[in-house]
Protein backbone atom coordinates (compact mmCIF):
# COMPACT_ATOMS: atom_id res chain seq x y z
CA UNK A 1 0.00 0.00 0.00
CA UNK A 2 3.07 2.59 0.34
CA UNK A 3 4.50 1.82 -2.45
CA UNK A 4 1.43 2.34 -4.36
CA UNK A 5 1.25 5.64 -2.21
CA UNK A 6 4.69 6.61 -3.03
CA UNK A 7 4.10 5.91 -6.92
CA UNK A 8 1.18 8.06 -7.23
CA UNK A 9 2.46 10.84 -5.33
CA UNK A 10 5.83 10.34 -7.41
CA UNK A 11 3.28 10.69 -10.73
CA UNK A 12 1.52 14.07 -9.40
CA UNK A 13 5.02 15.50 -8.98
CA UNK A 14 5.81 14.90 -12.63
CA UNK A 15 2.19 16.22 -13.80
CA UNK A 16 2.90 19.18 -11.94
CA UNK A 17 6.28 19.82 -12.92
CA UNK A 18 5.39 19.30 -16.73
CA UNK A 19 2.39 21.58 -16.17
CA UNK A 20 4.33 24.72 -14.81
CA UNK A 21 6.74 23.80 -17.75
CA UNK A 22 3.78 24.38 -20.43
CA UNK A 23 2.26 27.07 -18.77
CA UNK A 24 5.74 29.15 -18.90
CA UNK A 25 6.33 28.45 -22.72
CA UNK A 26 2.45 29.39 -22.96
CA UNK A 27 3.21 32.96 -20.76
CA UNK A 28 6.82 33.60 -23.26
CA UNK A 29 4.60 33.33 -26.51
CA UNK A 30 2.08 35.27 -25.03
CA UNK A 31 4.87 38.26 -24.25
CA UNK A 32 6.56 37.44 -27.55
CA UNK A 33 3.03 38.14 -29.21
CA UNK A 34 2.05 41.44 -26.90
CA UNK A 35 5.51 42.38 -28.13
CA UNK A 36 5.03 42.39 -31.82
CA UNK A 37 1.34 44.02 -31.67
CA UNK A 38 3.29 46.22 -29.52
CA UNK A 39 6.28 47.11 -31.91
CA UNK A 40 3.68 47.15 -34.97
CA UNK A 41 1.20 49.76 -33.27
CA UNK A 42 4.59 51.78 -32.02
CA UNK A 43 5.39 51.40 -36.03
CA UNK A 44 2.22 52.52 -37.18
CA UNK A 45 2.11 55.65 -34.68
CA UNK A 46 5.09 56.32 -35.88
CA UNK A 47 4.08 56.65 -39.22
CA UNK A 48 0.72 58.35 -39.28
CA UNK A 49 3.07 60.87 -36.69
CA UNK A 50 5.39 61.45 -39.77
CA UNK A 51 2.56 61.80 -42.31
CA UNK A 52 1.11 64.31 -40.18
CA UNK A 53 4.41 65.95 -39.81
CA UNK A 54 4.66 66.08 -43.59
CA UNK A 55 1.00 67.78 -44.24
CA UNK A 56 1.61 70.17 -41.52
CA UNK A 57 4.99 71.18 -43.36
CA UNK A 58 2.74 71.07 -46.38
CA UNK A 59 0.48 73.73 -44.69
CA UNK A 60 3.02 75.77 -43.41
CA UNK A 61 4.60 76.20 -46.90
CA UNK A 62 0.75 77.06 -48.39
CA UNK A 63 0.21 79.65 -45.70
CA UNK A 64 3.62 81.58 -46.79
CA UNK A 65 2.34 81.21 -50.44
CA UNK A 66 -0.37 82.92 -49.44
CA UNK A 67 1.74 85.74 -48.16
CA UNK A 68 3.55 85.93 -50.95
CA UNK A 69 0.62 86.25 -52.75
CA UNK A 70 -0.87 89.10 -50.77
CA UNK A 71 2.31 90.48 -51.37
CA UNK A 72 2.13 90.37 -55.25
CA UNK A 73 -1.87 91.62 -55.28
CA UNK A 74 -0.41 94.67 -53.51
CA UNK A 75 1.95 95.42 -55.76
CA UNK A 76 -0.72 94.75 -58.45
CA UNK A 77 -2.85 97.51 -56.56
CA UNK A 78 -0.24 99.89 -55.87
CA UNK A 79 -0.78 103.54 -57.31
CA UNK A 80 1.42 104.56 -60.14
CA UNK A 81 1.92 103.33 -63.89
CA UNK A 82 2.38 99.60 -64.24
CA UNK A 83 5.77 100.01 -65.52
CA UNK A 84 7.09 96.73 -67.39
CA UNK A 85 10.07 96.29 -64.95
CA UNK A 86 6.96 95.98 -62.38
CA UNK A 87 5.37 93.75 -64.29
CA UNK A 88 8.12 91.61 -64.78
CA UNK A 89 8.80 91.35 -60.92
CA UNK A 90 5.19 90.26 -60.16
CA UNK A 91 4.94 87.88 -63.02
CA UNK A 92 8.55 86.43 -61.65
CA UNK A 93 7.23 86.35 -58.12
CA UNK A 94 4.16 84.22 -59.42
CA UNK A 95 5.76 81.62 -61.35
CA UNK A 96 8.30 80.84 -58.13
CA UNK A 97 4.33 80.84 -56.17
CA UNK A 98 3.02 78.54 -58.76
CA UNK A 99 6.24 76.28 -58.63
CA UNK A 100 6.36 75.35 -54.96
CA UNK A 101 2.19 74.95 -54.89
CA UNK A 102 2.59 72.44 -57.86
CA UNK A 103 5.54 70.87 -55.62
CA UNK A 104 3.10 70.74 -52.93
CA UNK A 105 0.43 69.19 -54.78
CA UNK A 106 2.69 66.58 -55.91
CA UNK A 107 3.41 66.03 -51.95
CA UNK A 108 -0.23 66.03 -50.81
CA UNK A 109 -1.21 63.46 -53.84
CA UNK A 110 1.97 61.02 -53.09
CA UNK A 111 0.50 60.95 -49.36
CA UNK A 112 -2.86 60.61 -49.92
CA UNK A 113 -1.74 57.21 -51.98
CA UNK A 114 0.46 55.87 -48.61
CA UNK A 115 -2.66 57.31 -46.84
CA UNK A 116 -4.77 55.04 -48.76
CA UNK A 117 -3.53 52.33 -48.75
CA UNK A 118 -1.69 52.26 -44.86
CA UNK A 119 -4.15 54.11 -43.04
CA UNK A 120 -7.27 53.04 -44.48
CA UNK A 121 -9.16 54.12 -41.21
CA UNK A 122 -7.41 56.54 -40.16
CA UNK A 123 -10.30 59.60 -41.12
CA UNK A 124 -8.38 62.13 -39.52
CA UNK A 125 -5.31 61.80 -42.19
CA UNK A 126 -8.02 62.19 -44.47
CA UNK A 127 -9.82 65.22 -43.90
CA UNK A 128 -6.71 66.47 -43.41
CA UNK A 129 -5.39 65.66 -47.17
CA UNK A 130 -8.81 67.22 -48.35
CA UNK A 131 -8.35 70.52 -46.52
CA UNK A 132 -4.62 70.98 -47.93
CA UNK A 133 -5.89 69.64 -51.64
CA UNK A 134 -8.97 72.38 -52.06
CA UNK A 135 -6.68 75.22 -49.87
CA UNK A 136 -4.00 73.98 -53.01
CA UNK A 137 -6.66 74.53 -55.21
CA UNK A 138 -7.51 77.72 -54.13
CA UNK A 139 -4.54 79.08 -54.25
CA UNK A 140 -3.93 77.98 -58.02
CA UNK A 141 -6.87 79.91 -59.27
CA UNK A 142 -6.13 82.79 -57.23
CA UNK A 143 -2.61 82.53 -59.42
CA UNK A 144 -3.91 81.80 -62.39
CA UNK A 145 -6.39 84.86 -62.10
CA UNK A 146 -4.22 87.27 -61.46
CA UNK A 147 -1.48 86.13 -64.05
CA UNK A 148 -4.41 86.50 -66.46
CA UNK A 149 -5.33 89.73 -65.27
CA UNK A 150 -1.16 90.95 -65.73
CA UNK A 151 -1.59 89.53 -69.17
CA UNK A 152 -4.65 91.63 -69.94
CA UNK A 153 -3.39 94.91 -68.64
CA UNK A 154 -0.06 93.86 -71.03
CA UNK A 155 -2.05 93.48 -73.86
CA UNK A 156 -4.18 96.72 -72.96
CA UNK A 157 -0.77 98.17 -72.38
CA UNK A 158 0.52 97.09 -75.44
CA UNK A 159 -2.57 98.23 -77.76
CA UNK A 160 -2.15 102.01 -76.37
CA UNK A 161 1.47 101.94 -76.81
CA UNK A 162 0.85 101.26 -80.35
CA UNK A 163 -2.38 103.87 -80.57
CA UNK A 164 0.21 106.25 -79.20
CA UNK A 165 2.71 105.45 -81.33
CA UNK A 166 0.92 106.05 -84.37
CA UNK A 167 -0.60 109.30 -83.04
CA UNK A 168 2.92 110.33 -82.46
CA UNK A 169 3.40 109.37 -86.45
CA UNK A 170 0.62 110.61 -87.51
CA UNK A 171 1.53 113.49 -85.49
CA UNK A 172 5.35 113.87 -86.84
CA UNK A 173 3.96 113.32 -90.61
CA UNK A 174 1.64 116.76 -89.66
CA UNK A 175 4.32 118.61 -87.76
CA UNK A 176 6.27 117.42 -91.23
CA UNK A 177 3.99 118.71 -93.26
CA UNK A 178 3.11 121.75 -91.55
CA UNK A 179 6.62 123.15 -91.65
CA UNK A 180 6.87 121.78 -95.50
CA UNK A 181 4.10 124.56 -95.73
CA UNK A 182 5.40 126.24 -93.28
CA UNK A 183 8.93 126.18 -95.22
CA UNK A 184 6.90 126.78 -98.54
CA UNK A 185 5.56 130.22 -97.18
CA UNK A 186 9.03 131.85 -96.45
CA UNK A 187 10.89 130.56 -99.68
CA UNK A 188 12.47 133.24 -102.03
CA UNK A 189 14.87 133.06 -104.95
CA UNK A 190 17.82 135.56 -105.32
CA UNK A 191 19.60 135.80 -108.80
CA UNK A 192 22.80 138.18 -109.32
CA UNK A 193 24.38 138.16 -112.55
CA UNK A 194 24.57 140.53 -116.06
CA UNK A 195 21.98 140.94 -118.19
CA UNK A 196 23.33 137.78 -120.33
CA UNK A 197 24.00 135.91 -117.46
CA UNK A 198 20.23 136.32 -116.21
CA UNK A 199 18.78 136.08 -120.05
CA UNK A 200 20.65 132.60 -120.39
CA UNK A 201 18.94 131.35 -117.10
CA UNK A 202 15.63 132.40 -118.06
CA UNK A 203 15.55 134.49 -115.59
CA UNK A 204 14.67 138.03 -117.69
CA UNK A 205 13.29 138.52 -120.59
CA UNK A 206 14.10 141.83 -123.07
CA UNK A 207 10.97 143.35 -124.82
CA UNK A 208 9.60 146.45 -126.43
CA UNK A 209 12.20 149.36 -127.81
CA UNK A 210 12.80 149.57 -131.75
CA UNK A 211 15.54 147.90 -133.21
CA UNK A 212 16.96 146.81 -130.50
CA UNK A 213 16.79 150.36 -128.92
CA UNK A 214 14.92 151.09 -125.94
CA UNK A 215 14.01 147.36 -124.77
CA UNK A 216 13.81 146.58 -120.85
CA UNK A 217 14.68 144.09 -119.18
CA UNK A 218 11.73 141.97 -117.36
CA UNK A 219 11.02 139.26 -115.41
CA UNK A 220 10.58 136.04 -117.55
CA UNK A 221 7.39 133.73 -116.39
CA UNK A 222 9.57 130.71 -117.39
CA UNK A 223 12.25 131.34 -114.13
CA UNK A 224 14.83 128.46 -113.64
CA UNK A 225 14.09 128.39 -109.69
CA UNK A 226 17.47 126.43 -108.80
CA UNK A 227 17.47 125.28 -105.18
CA UNK A 228 21.26 127.29 -105.67
CA UNK A 229 19.47 130.15 -105.55
CA UNK A 230 16.75 129.05 -102.77
CA UNK A 231 16.83 130.99 -99.44
CA UNK A 232 14.98 130.93 -96.61
CA UNK A 233 13.38 134.87 -95.68
CA UNK A 234 12.97 134.18 -92.57
CA UNK A 235 16.68 133.91 -91.83
CA UNK A 236 18.21 136.31 -94.77
CA UNK A 237 18.36 139.96 -94.27
CA UNK A 238 21.61 140.94 -95.63
CA UNK A 239 22.21 140.42 -99.51
CA UNK A 240 26.43 141.11 -100.69
CA UNK A 241 26.46 142.52 -103.88
CA UNK A 242 29.41 143.02 -106.19
CA UNK A 243 30.32 146.56 -105.88
CA UNK A 244 29.37 147.72 -109.31
CA UNK A 245 26.25 149.46 -110.58
CA UNK A 246 22.96 147.11 -110.25
CA UNK A 247 19.62 147.89 -111.17
CA UNK A 248 16.59 145.52 -109.65
CA UNK A 249 14.19 144.30 -111.65
CA UNK A 250 11.87 142.48 -109.25
CA UNK A 251 9.52 144.93 -107.90
CA UNK A 252 10.70 145.33 -104.43
CA UNK A 253 9.76 148.52 -103.10
CA UNK A 254 12.18 150.75 -102.38
CA UNK A 255 11.04 151.96 -98.52
CA UNK A 256 11.62 147.93 -97.68
CA UNK A 257 15.49 148.29 -98.04
CA UNK A 258 18.82 149.80 -98.15
CA UNK A 259 21.76 149.47 -100.08
CA UNK A 260 24.90 149.16 -98.13
CA UNK A 261 28.32 151.01 -99.53
CA UNK A 262 28.79 153.32 -101.99
CA UNK A 263 25.22 154.05 -103.67
CA UNK A 264 26.34 153.48 -107.18
CA UNK A 265 28.39 150.60 -106.58
CA UNK A 266 26.71 149.03 -103.47
CA UNK A 267 28.27 146.19 -101.63
CA UNK A 268 25.02 145.08 -100.42
CA UNK A 269 21.55 145.03 -99.85
CA UNK A 270 19.77 145.18 -95.89
CA UNK A 271 16.30 144.65 -95.89
CA UNK A 272 14.12 146.59 -93.41
CA UNK A 273 11.15 145.17 -94.09
CA UNK A 274 10.89 141.81 -94.79
CA UNK A 275 6.74 141.55 -95.13
CA UNK A 276 6.79 144.29 -97.68
CA UNK A 277 10.02 143.37 -98.98
CA UNK A 278 8.68 139.89 -100.20
CA UNK A 279 4.80 140.98 -100.78
CA UNK A 280 4.85 141.62 -104.12
CA UNK A 281 7.27 138.69 -105.03
CA UNK A 282 9.25 136.03 -103.45
CA UNK A 283 11.95 136.35 -106.75
CA UNK A 284 14.58 139.25 -106.43
CA UNK A 285 16.61 139.52 -109.26
CA UNK A 286 19.26 141.91 -109.69
CA UNK A 287 21.11 142.89 -112.83
CA UNK A 288 24.42 144.02 -112.49
CA UNK A 289 25.87 146.23 -114.90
Amino acid sequence: MKKYLLALGVIAIAITSCGKKELEEQLITQQALNDSIQSALNKRNAEVEDLFAQLNEIEQSLGEMSAKYVSVNKMKNASGEMTDDRRSKMKAQLADINQVLNANKAKVDALNRKISTTSKDNDALKTFVGHLQAQIFEQQQQIQALTNELEQKKATINNLNKDIEDLNKQNTSKDKHIMQIEDEKNTAYIFVGTRKELVEKGVITRAGGFLGIGRKSLVSGESDLSENNKIDIRRIEDISLPGKKINIISPQPEAAYRLNGDAKRPTGLTITDPAKFWEKSRVLIIEVK
